[in-house]
C-alpha cells in the first residue's frame, strides 16, 4: 500500500486532470442553457435583491446595510454547502469512470470543490459590486480597501480548508452508505440556524439572557470555533469594519467585534485538522470504492 507522501505526489502528477474534470462540470451544468454561465453572475444579483428586501426592508432591523451584511454571509456558507453537497457524491457520480480508467480518487472530490469555488468567485464580484459600487472598485477613495480585506487569502484558505476535509470524510462515507446525502442535506439546513447570517455573533457576546457575564465570552469563543461560523464572521468584519448593531428586544446598542488573528489561527489550525483527517480517512477508504455494489 502506497504512503500518504506517494499518494500526494501522484496526486500532483494529475493535476491537469483536477482543471479538466472541473471545467468540464461546469461545462455539463450550463450544457443546456441559453446563457451559461451568466447564470454564475444572475442568481447572487437576485439573491441580493431578496436579501435587501427582505432584510432590509421588511425586518428593518440590525445596521443599515442589514441585506448587505446578509448577502456577504451568504458566500462562503453557499459555497461550503453547494461545494460539500456535489463532493460528497462525487465519487458516485464518477463510479463507472472509475471501473474503466485509473486515476487517483482523490481527483473527483477536489475538481467538484473546485468548481464550485468558480461560482463563488462570480458571487463575489457581484458582492463587491453590490457592497462599494463599481467606480469605488476601479477608481478608489479614501479607505478603500478596508485594511482588513488584506487577510482575505487567510480566510479563503481556511474555507477551503475546512471544505475539503469535511468533503473527504463526507465522501468517503456516501460512496458506502447513500443515507449519508440525505444526512448532510438535513444537517446542512439544521447548521445554516448556528452560523451567524441573519445575525451576529456578538448578540452571544452581548445578550442578556445569559449570566454571569463571563459565561457569555466563553459561549462567544467556543461558538466561533465552528470553523463555519468564524469564517461568516470574519466576512462580515472584512468587508464592513466595525459596525453598529442594535439588538431591540434587549434594547441595547454595541459595536461588532474586530477582526481577531488569534481567532483566526485557531480556526485555521482546526481547518488543517479536518483537511488532514479527512484526506487520511478518504485514502484508507478508497480502494473499496470500486467494489462497491
Amino acid at each position: 500500500m502506497a504512503t500518504v507522501g506517494e499518494d500526494l505526489r501522484e496526486l500532483w502528477q494529475y493535476r491537469r486532470l483536477i482543471s479538466v474534470l472541473a471545467a468540464r462540470q461546469l461545462r455539463l451544468r450550463y450544457k443546456n442553457s441559453a446563457i451559461g454561465v451568466v447564470w454564475s453572475l444572475i442568481i447572487p444579483c437576485v439573491q441580493a435583491f431578496a436579501m435587501t428586501f427582505a432584510v432590509g426592508f421588511i425586518l428593518n432591523s440590525g445596521p443599515r446595510n442589514m441585506g448587505s451584511f446578509v448577502f456577504c454571509a451568504l458566500l462562503p456558507w453557499t459555497f461550503f454547502t453547494n461545494a460539500v453537497l456535489d463532493g460528497s457524491s462525487s465519487v458516485l457520480t464518477y463510479q463507472d469512470l472509475l471501473k474503466k480508467v485509473y486515476m487517483p480518487r482523490e481527483v473527483m472530490p477536489i475538481s467538484t470543490v473546485l468548481s464550485n469555488l468558480f461560482h463563488f468567485a462570480m458571487a463575489m464580484i457581484v458582492f463587491l459590486v453590490f457592497r462599494y459600487g463599481l467606480t469605488t472598485l476601479f477608481s478608489g477613495w479614501p479607505g478603500w480597501p478596508p485594511l482588513a480585506i488584506l487577510w482575505f487569502p487567510v480566510v479563503l484558505a481556511i474555507l477551503m480548508a475546512f471544505t475539503l476535509g469535511v468533503t473527504f470524510f463526507l465522501c468517503a462515507w456516501t460512496t458506502f452508505y447513500e443515507d449519508v446525502k440525505y444526512l448532510v442535506s438535513t444537517g446542512m439546513n439544521l447548521l445554516y440556524y448556528f452560523v451567524p447570517i441573519i445575525y451576529f455573533a456578538e448578540n452571544i457576546y452581548y445578550s442578556t439572557r445569559v449570566e454571569p457575564a463571563r459565561l457569555r465570552h466563553t459561549l462567544y469563543y467556543v461558538y466561533l470555533l465552528n470553523p463555519m461560523a468564524w469564517v461568516v464572521t470574519a466576512f462580515k468584519q472584512m468587508f464592513f469594519g466595525r459596525q453598529v448593531i442594535s439588538n431591540r428586544t434587549a434594547g441595547a446598542i454595541y459595536q461588532s467585534a474586530p477582526f481577531d488573528w488569534r481567532l483566526c489561527a485557531v480556526t485555521g489550525v482546526v481547518s488543517v485538522v479536518f483537511l488532514v483527517a479527512g484526506y487520511l480517512h478518504f485514502n484508507h477508504m478508497k480502494w473499496k470504492f470500486t467494489e462497491r455494489p
